[in-house]
C-alpha cells in the first residue's frame, strides 16, 4: 500500500474511532486525493489543529468546551466545502438536472465563453449539469468554494445533503481477480463486449479510483470499446490488487454483478452464457401471395390486431414490408424458430392464414377458390422497407444531427451566419459572444446546432437560400443526401458490427420506452431484463428490429446521433446510388398453396396438397429412379434423413454471407483511402494505378479493373468495366 493511501485509512479509522467511542462530533470530513498530490501535502493537513484534535480525543483525550468545539466544527466544515463537490459528484447531478436553466445567469459568469458554448450544445439536462460540474472541478479550491456556496445560497442544495468520503471496501470476496487477470484476454474481449463505462463512469471518479483527467480521456473517446479500453489501460497502469478489487465492488454495487461473474468464470474455465432457449430471435417472415385487394387489405392491418387473431404466444408480428405482404416475426426463442423452420411447417402456416382471413376487412375481400401462397424465409435485410416515393422523409434537422461531423469541413462561419440573422435563428448577442473566441471548429459545431435544433419550416427557407451560395452546395448537398430513410439504414447495415457495439442500455431505453407497437417481448429482453442477458445478445436483437421498422428506425436515428460518437460514412439505397442493379440470388424457398373454400357461409382454408379427408394424393413416380438426378436424390436424403446442401441452404447461406462480405470490402476501401491521403505531405489529390493485365485483349468482352493507391500500393477500388 502506498504512503498516501495509508494515511487516509490512517485518518478513516482514527474517525470511526472517535464515533465509536460514542463522540457527539458530526464533522463531515473529505480529503482530497489525487494521484500527483506529494506526500507532504498529506501531512500537512494532518497537522492541521483540528485534526490533531480529533487524533487526541481519539487517544482518549479529554472533550473541549462544546462552544469552542462547535465553532471548531463550523471552521473545519466550511475547510471542507471545496472537497465536498467531487464526494458528492453523482448527488448533485441528480439535484441540479432540473434546474440547471435556473442557473444560467450564473454560469454565464462563471464559465469561460469557450465552455459556456459547449455546455449550451447539450440537450440532455444530466449531461449538461455533469459538463458544469467537470469545469468547476478545473477550478482551484477557492472557485471550488464559491461555486457550492452559491448552491447553498440558492437553496438547491443544504449543508445536510453533503456527504464524507465515500470509502471503497476491499473486501475478500472481491479480491478473486487481480489486475494480471484482466490483461488476460479472452477477459478483456468479455469486458469490451459487455462493459457499458458510462453507467459506473461517475462513481469511479467519485470513490477516487480515477482521476479527473482520466475520466475525461474516456468521456472523449469516439466509441464504447475505446472507452473499455482506455479503463483497462489505467488499471494495467495501477498494477494494484486493492485497485482491482475495488474496482470490482463498482461492477457488482451499480449493476454489473453479471459482467463480474463472467469474468470470474472465466477465469475459473467455467462456460458463461444463456441457453439458446433464454434468446429470442428476429428474422423469420410469411411472405404471402394472393389477390390484390387482400393484399392491401392485410397491409392496413396494424401488428397488434393481427397478434391478437394469430394467438401464437412463441412468435409476434412486428410489421409488414411495402410492396407485398411480408410479416415480419420475433420469435420467442431459437428453439421456437427452428420449430417454425421444420415440424410441420405446412400445417402451421394453414392456421395462420386462416386466422388472418377471419378479420373483418380482409374477409370481405375473399372469395371461394382465391388462391394463397405462402412462404416461410429469413428476412432479406437487403430489400427496402419503404417506398421510393417516401423514402427521403427524414426531416432536415435530424439529418443535420445525423452527420453534424461531417458537415464541420463544408461549412462557411461567416455566410451561415449571416444567413441565420437574416431569418432570425441567432441575435447579435450571440454574433458578439462568438466573436470572443479564437476556436473555429467550435464555432461551427455551435452553428450546426443551432441549424439542428431549429424548426423544420425556418430551416428549409435558410437552406433553399443556403443553395443559392456556391460556397455552400456541398453543405447543403451534404444534407439532402441524409434526410433518405433507406440510405440512412443501408449505411446501419454497411456498419452493422460498429453499431451494435456502440448500443448500450441507455440508447434502447430512449429508442422504445414511449413508443407505440413495439412487441413486449422486445421491451423485455433488451431493457427490463438487462442485467441478466448480454448486452451484445440485446444489441443484436434491438438492432434487426429497428432496421425492420421506419418509424423506430428514425426515433434511433435521433437517439444515436446524440448520444454516440460513432461516425458513419453515407452509404447510398438502391433509390439513390447510380448503379440501380438490382439483381438478387433465385428465391428457392418452396411455396405452400392454399385454397379458400367456401364451407356452410364460412371460409375456410385448405391445402391443395391435401384431399378434403386430409389424406395426400400419391406421388408420382417412375419404374427406374436413377440417384443420379439431382431432384431424385434430394427426395432420397430428405426421407432417410440424409444430410443434403440443396440450392434452398446454398441461397440461404450466400446471402447470409454476402451482406458481411461487402462490409468488409467497403471498410477495407475506406482505411486504404485514408491511408493513401495520409501519406502526402500537400495534398491537392491522390494518384492512382490500374491493374488490367488481363482486360482489353483482342477477344475480351468483359474485365475487372483494381485501382491501386500509388503510395500504398493497396486496393482503393474494384470495377468491372465491359468492352460495349
Amino acid at each position: 500500500m502506498c504512503i498516501i493511501s495509508f494515511l487516509c485509512e490512517c485518518v478513516h479509522g482514527c474517525l470511526q474511532s472517535v464515533r465509536r467511542g460514542g463522540s457527539w462530533i458530526a464533522a463531515s470530513f473529505s480529503i482530497k486525493v489525487e494521484g500527483n498530490m506529494k506526500t507532504a501535502d498529506i501531512l500537512a493537513f494532518l497537522y492541521k489543529p483540528q485534526i490533531v484534535e480529533v487524533w487526541k480525543m481519539a487517544e482518549g483525550g479529554e472533550k473541549p468546551d462544546p462552544d469552542v468545539l462547535g465553532e471548531r466544527e463550523r471552521k473545519m466544515r466550511d475547510s471542507n466545502l471545496p472537497y465536498s463537490l467531487r464526494s458528492n459528484f453523482t448527488s448533485l447531478m441528480r439535484r441540479l438536472e432540473n434546474r440547471v436553466r435556473e442557473m444560467e445567469t450564473y454560469l454565464n459568469q462563471f464559465l469561460t465563453i469557450e465552455e459556456i458554448l459547449r455546455v449550451g450544445m447539450i440537450d440532455d439536462p444530466r449531461r449538461k449539469i455533469n459538463m458544469v460540474l467537470r469545469y468547476v472541478l478545473h477550478r482551484n479550491e477557492k472557485e471550488h468554494e464559491s461555486f457550492m456556496r452559491y448552491l447553498i445560497e440558492k437553496r438547491y442544495i443544504t449543508e445536510k445533503d453533503l456527504q464524507e468520503f465515500k470509502h471503497v471496501p476491499d473486501a475478500p470476496e472481491y479480491r478473486q481477480l487481480t489486475a494480471e487477470d484482466f490483461n488476460r484476454p479472452e477477459i478483456r474481449r468479455f469486458v469490451e463486449k459487455e462493459l457499458e463505462v458510462t453507467t459506473i463512469l461517475d462513481y469511479l471518479y467519485e470513490r477516487y479510483l480515477i482521476n479527473l483527467e482520466e475520466y475525461e480521456e474516456m468521456e472523449r473517446a469516439s466509441s464504447r470499446i475505446e472507452q473499455v479500453r482506455i479503463l483497462l489501460a489505467i488499471l494495467q497502469r495501477r498494477r494494484d490488487d486493492s485497485w482491482t478489487s475495488k474496482f470490482c465492488y463498482i461492477l457488482n454495487t451499480f449493476g454489473h454483478h453479471r459482467i463480474l461473474r463472467g469474468m470470474q468464470n472465466i477465469k475459473n474455465q467455467h462456460h458463461i452464457g444463456m441457453q439458446e432457449s433464454d434468446i429470442p430471435v428476429f428474422g423469420s417472415t410469411f411472405k404471402l401471395d394472393t389477390d390484390h385487394q387482400t393484399q392491401i387489405a392485410l397491409r392496413e392491418q396494424s401488428a397488434a390486431d393481427l397478434n391478437n387473431h394469430w394467438q401464437n404466444d412463441d412468435h409476434r408480428i412486428t410489421g409488414t414490408r411495402p410492396g407485398c405482404v411480408e410479416f415480419m416475426l420475433l420469435s420467442g426463442s431459437k428453439k421456437a424458430c427452428k420449430i417454425l423452420d421444420k415440424d410441420d411447417q405446412e400445417e402451421k402456416c394453414r392456421t395462420f392464414l386462416q386466422s388472418l382471413t377471419s378479420m373483418t376487412d380482409v374477409k370481405k375481400t375473399l372469395k371461394p377458390g382465391q388462391i394463397f401462397k405462402i412462404k416461410v424465409q429469413m428476412f432479406d435485410s437487403s430489400l427496402p422497407i419503404v417506398p421510393a416515393e417516401k423514402a427521403k422523409n427524414m426531416d432536415f434537422n435530424l439529418a443535420i444531427k445525423i452527420c453534424k461531423t461531417n458537415l464541420i469541413g463544408d461549412l462557411k462561419v461567416k455566410v451561415i451566419m449571416n444567413l441565420l440573422v437574416e431569418h432570425e435563428m441567432i441575435n447579435q448577442f450571440t454574433v458578439a459572444k462568438l466573436s470572443e473566441t479564437s476556436e473555429e471548429n467550435l464555432i461551427k459545431e455551435y452553428l450546426i446546432y443551432l441549424l439542428g435544433s431549429s424548426e423544420e419550416d425556418k430551416l428549409k427557407q435558410v437552406l433553399a437560400k443556403a443553395r443559392e451560395s456556391e460556397t455552400l452546395q456541398a453543405f447543403v448537398d451534404h444534407i439532402e443526401q441524409w434526410r433518405c430513410v433507406e440510405c440512412y439504414r443501408k449505411t446501419l447495415l454497411t456498419f452493422f458490427q460498429n453499431v451494435e457495439d456502440e448500443i448500450d442500455t441507455k440508447i434502447m431505453e430512449k429508442t422504445l420506452i414511449g413508443e407505440n407497437d413495439v412487441p413486449d417481448l422486445l421491451t423485455n429482453v433488451c431493457i427490463h431484463k438487462a442485467e441478466n442477458i448480454s448486452r451484445g445478445d440485446r444489441a443484436k436483437l434491438f438492432l434487426q428490429y429497428i432496421l425492420t421498422n421506419e418509424n423506430i428506425l428514425m426515433r434511433f436515428a435521433a437517439v444515436f446521433a446524440t448520444m454516440s460518437k460513432v461516425v458513419l460514412t453515407h452509404t447510398s439505397c438502391v433509390y439513390c446510388s447510380k448503379d440501380k442493379s438490382t439483381s438478387r440470388p433465385t428465391d428457392d424457398t418452396p411455396a405452400y398453396t392454399f385454397v379458400v373454400e367456401d364451407v356452410n357461409g364460412e371460409f375456410v382454408v385448405r391445402s391443395t396438397e391435401k384431399r378434403k379427408n386430409g389424406t395426400k394424393f400419391p406421388e408420382r413416380r417412375h419404374k427406374y429412379e436413377s440417384f443420379h438426378d439431382s431432384v431424385h436424390y434430394t427426395r432420397f436424403v430428405n426421407g432417410a434423413g440424409i444430410g443434403c446442401i440443396t440450392k434452398e441452404r446454398r441461397s440461404k447461406l450466400f446471402r447470409k454471407y454476402k451482406e458481411h462480405a461487402e462490409n468488409e470490402s467497403v471498410q477495407s476501401v475506406d482505411n486504404t483511402i485514408n491511408d493513401e491521403i495520409s501519406s502526402y505531405d500537400d495534398l491537392d489529390g491522390i494518384n492512382i494505378m490500374t491493374h488490367d493485365r488481363h482486360g482489353w485483349r483482342k477477344n475480351a468482352k468483359d474485365t475487372t479493373v483494381v485501382a491501386l493507391g500509388e503510395k500504398t500500393h493497396k486496393v482503393m477500388d474494384c470495377e468491372h468495366v465491359t468492352k460495349s
